[in-house]
């Protein structure tokens, strides 16, 4: 979304707003309600993913920036700017006039090994596929070796699994849920799942991704050992 900057410190100051009128303010309130409403988006100094802000601007079909702090006061009244929400769970605000897809390198394939590295990727990559290797999130699990003590866990590892009915639905759900976040940071994009050769967790792959692909809509993709 692209538009005009309007500072506003108080809500006076908003009576009228121009056409695609980008708000730039401290922070909102429930009174705020119809000046967002009538924003084309609004950046603030102060929030997070579930401010006041955040939700209403989602409610209202307005893009948000939020949680800014001291990079607000770099915007400028009368600028033109660019709000892109696109990627990821971070917005970003750029100046001028920026077509969507000028704001992204075009990359072929992109490695992923961790899922939070996802959404720093997608700032600035829109890549075709996705290589998403799970090996370092099943090290982070400390699970046993596969065997005796994963079919028959312990009281402790049954405490560190609970909600699960083993410690391989566990992990298949865990799994499920680090793809899904993968997919939110890119979106329409194929994920390729890959595990280290060597892991005993690579049979659950296939689940892992036919439960994306059924109840997820994920584009999605196991290569072949």
């Amino acid at each position: 979304m692209t538009g005009t900057v309007v500072c506003v410190h108080d809500l006076n100051q908003a009576e009228p707003l121009p056409p695609h009128a980008i708000v730039v303010a401290e922070n909102t309130d429930p009174e705020w309600v119809p000046i967002i409403q009538r924003a084309a988006g609004i950046v603030t100094r102060i929030g997070a993913r579930t401010s006041h802000v955040s939700r209403t601007a989602r409610e209202l079909g307005v893009l948000a920036v939020v949680g800014c702090g001291e990079a607000i006061d770099q915007l400028r009244p009368g600028t033109t700017v660019t709000l892109l929400c696109a990627e990821g769970l971070v917005g970003a605000v750029y100046e001028g006039r920026v077509e969507t897809t000028a704001a992204f390198s075009e990359a072929d394939v992109v490695s992923i090994r961790h899922v939070s590295e996802a959404f720093t990727v997608a700032r600035s990559c829109r890549p075709r596929q996705i290589h998403l290797d799970l090996s370092d999130m099943l090290t982070a699990f400390r699970l046993p070796p596969r065997g005796p003590a994963t079919q028959t866990p312990a009281p402790r590892l049954r405490r560190r699994i609970a909600g699960y009915s083993s410690v391989d639905t566990f992990v298949q759900g865990k799994l499920v849920e680090a793809t899904c976040l993968a997919a939110v940071a890119f979106p329409n994009t194929l994920i390729s799942l890959t595990l280290s050769a060597t892991s005993p967790w690579r049979d659950v792959l296939p689940a892992v991704a036919q439960t994306c692909r059924h109840d997820f809509g994920i584009t999605i993709d196991v290569p072949a050992a």
